[in-house]
């Protein structure tokens, strides 16, 4: 069985809906369900349980007979820098310890581009890595990554470093939330350069080649590479936007800023180590999420 922690996220619900199409038994631990996430759908065809991994102690039985765990845990509600940084760091600690006492053989640890990218280098990949980026979020992985790394108790340990992802199920929403932040005109100007785009089913895709290819060590599941200037084009024709709405040049934006850094990336690794290979263009993603946005009234 697979046990995949905070199932009611965005990339989770592209594993969850993965590994029930693949017919594979599934575990799932959720904090908050939404109406809008993939779980709430399901949820009575699978096991699942509601635990916060912060604040609640986790009971063994819960990964009872997991071989493999799937942590996509990764908190962005915080009151200060460091409390993220710690309460990611504190529930990985705690459902690991719970895994291995469980006898898991297996961790899949769900990362970013952005703690192996500062977005100031040229192309990125598993051997040409960069310090993090000097965001609250990228360091929390971080953190987590590099304890990770020092734990023996489970054999196997895997960190996925997925790219900038959309799709359907972005119910929060995550990093579709720029294209909501486009149409209610709150960003004018994107700052040009080079970005990876990435399908969160592709990305789920990548994550069970690992599992059937027994994959170890660190790998990055990206897709396409593309100008900002092309993401622009493209999402402003998704939604409608007038050509000249949303410009290229310099920004005060802090968002816009850190969106704009560049993750240019190789996949080749990846394509070698576990056959990968991304299907989804950018376009048929961004098509993806608006659609969702609009059947769930997230966007107008």
């Amino acid at each position: 069985m697979i046990f995949l922690s905070g199932a009611g996220g965005f990339l989770a619900s592209h594993i969850l809906k993965q590994g029930l199409q693949d017919k594979l038994a599934m575990s799932c631990q959720y904090r908050s369900l939404r109406a809008k996430s993939y779980l709430y759908t399901v949820k009575e065809n699978v096991i699942s349980c509601q635990l916060d991994l912060v604040k609640n102690e986790i009971p063994i039985n819960i990964l009872n007979d997991c071989h493999t765990v799937i942590n996509t845990v990764g908190n962005t509600d915080f009151n200060s820098q460091e409390q993220l940084i710690d309460d990611n760091l504190n529930a990985t600690k705690k459902l690991y310890i719970a895994a291995a006492q469980a006898g898991v053989r297996h961790w899949i640890q769900i990362s970013s581009i952005a703690t192996i990218c500062d977005g100031k280098s040229g192309l990125i990949n598993e051997k040409n890595k960069t310090s993090p980026r000097s965001t609250t979020y990228a360091q929390a992985k971080y953190d987590c990554n590099t304890w990770l790394k020092n734990q023996k108790d489970i054999p196997q340990l895997t960190i996925v470093h997925p790219t900038y992802m959309f799709g359907a199920w972005d119910s929060k929403p995550s990093s579709g939330g720029v294209l909501i932040a486009m149409r209610m005109g709150k960003i004018k100007t994107f700052i040009d350069g080079t970005k990876n785009f990435v399908a969160a089913q592709d990305v789920a895709d990548g994550v069970f080649k690992i599992i059937k290819k027994n994959f170890i060590g660190e790998i990055i599941l990206g897709g396409y590479n593309h100008s900002i200037s092309e993401f622009v084009e493209k999402t402003s024709r998704v939604l409608g936007l007038p050509k000249d709405q949303i410009l290229l040049g310099q920004s005060d934006s802090a968002f816009v800023r850190e969106f704009c850094q560049s993750s240019a990336v190789d996949i080749s690794y990846a394509k070698r180590a576990i056959n990968y290979a991304p299907k989804v263009t950018l376009d048929e993603m961004l098509n993806e999420t608006h659609t969702y946005f609009k059947e769930k009234k997230m966007i107008l």
